[in-house]
C-alpha cells in the first residue's frame, strides 16, 4: 500500500468518525469545567463551546449534503464553513477576550460587545429567505420579569417587548409574560414552528401577532438563570434544527460570560449596563 493511499484511507475513517467523537468531547470539556473554579472553570468552559462550533457546521454541511448533489457539494460546503466562521468571529473574539481579561470594567464593555454581536449574527444566519424578515432579541433575568437589553432585525417594524412581567395586572398578555419567564428560568428551549396553526396554550391572540415561528433559549450557567434569548420571522416554519443548535451556542457564549462577570460581583441591569450584586439586591 502506497502512503498516498495509505492517507486517504485514514482521511476517509476520520471523516466518518470525527463528527461522532464531537459530542462526547464537548460534554467530556463540559464535565471538566464543572469540577475547576475560577478562570480554569471558564477557560475549559469556552474550549467546551468552541467544540460546540464545530458541531454546528458539522450539522450545517450534513443539512447541504442531504439537500444538494455530490458534484455541487464541496464549493456548498466550502462556503457554509467560510460564512459560518465570519459570523462566529465576532463572538468568539469576545468570548477570548472575556476570558483573557484581568480588569472587570474591561470585561463588562466586552460582554456588552458578544451581547450585540450575538442578535447581530443570529439575526443574519439563521433561517433561509429574505435576511429582513428575522428579529433577535436577548432579555436580562431581573427578579421575577425579563428586560429587554439588545435587538436586531425588521427595521421599520414595531421593536419586541421591552418587558416581560407576569405581576403586571394592566399588561394584557400577562400569560405570554408567563410563559416568557417560566422558559428563561428553565433549561429547555421554547419552539414554534407554526404561530398560527400550532400556538402554546398561553399564548393569547397568536394570529395578531407579527411572527409565526419562534425560537427561545434560556442563558443559563453555574446553575444561574441569566436571561432569554430569542428569534422569530413572520414566516412559517422558516427555522431548522441547524439553527436551534446556533442558537443554543450562541445563548451558551453569553451564559459563559455572564457567569463570569457574576464571580466577578456583577450582574447586568437594562440596557446592557452592568451594577454590582450589591447594588442589585437594593
Amino acid at each position: 500500500m502506497t502512503i498516498g493511499n495509505l492517507w486517504k484511507r485514514l482521511a476517509t475513517v476520520g471523516n466518518y468518525t470525527w463528527p461522532i467523537l464531537l459530542p462526547p468531547g464537548a460534554a467530556a470539556l463540559s464535565a471538566i469545567a464543572a469540577v475547576n473554579q475560577g478562570l480554569a472553570r471558564f477557560y475549559w468552559a469556552a474550549t467546551a463551546v468552541f467544540v460546540i462550533l464545530v458541531q454546528a457546521i458539522v450539522g450545517v454541511v450534513k443539512e447541504v449534503r442531504k439537500s444538494k448533489g455530490e458534484s455541487t457539494f464541496e464549493a456548498r460546503k466550502r462556503a457554509v464553513q467560510e460564512r459560518l466562521a465570519e459570523a462566529s468571529r465576532p463572538l468568539v473574539l469576545a468570548l477570548c477576550r472575556v476570558s483573557s481579561g484581568a480588569d472587570p470594567l474591561r470585561r463588562q464593555a466586552e460582554v456588552n460587545t458578544l451581547v450585540l454581536a450575538a442578535v447581530a449574527t443570529a439575526r443574519a444566519e439563521c433561517g433561509s429567505g429574505t435576511r429582513s424578515n428575522y428579529r433577535s432579541s436577548f432579555y436580562s433575568l431581573r427578579g421575577d420579569r425579563l428586560e429587554r437589553v439588545a435587538f436586531d432585525g425588521r427595521p421599520g417594524h414595531r421593536e419586541p417587548r421591552r418587558l416581560f412581567d407576569p405581576q403586571d395586572a394592566l399588561d394584557l398578555r400577562q400569560l405570554d409574560a408567563a410563559l416568557a419567564v417560566r422558559t428563561a428560568r428553565g433549561d429547555n428551549m421554547l419552539f414554534v414552528d407554526d404561530l398560527h396553526e400550532k400556538p402554546p396554550p398561553s399564548i393569547t391572540n397568536p394570529e395578531g401577532r407579527s411572527y409565526r415561528t419562534m425560537l427561545a433559549v434560556p442563558v443559563n450557567a453555574d446553575g444561574r438563570h441569566f436571561g432569554l434569548f430569542a428569534i422569530d420571522s413572520p414566516d412559517q416554519k422558516s427555522l431548522s434544527d441547524v439553527d436551534q443548535k446556533y442558537i443554543l451556542l450562541i445563548a451558551g457564549m453569553i451564559a459563559a460570560c455572564l457567569a463570569q462577570l457574576s464571580r466577578d460581583g456583577y450582574v447586568i441591569a437594562q440596557d446592557g449596563h452592568f451594577v454590582s450584586q450589591a447594588e442589585e439586591d437594593e
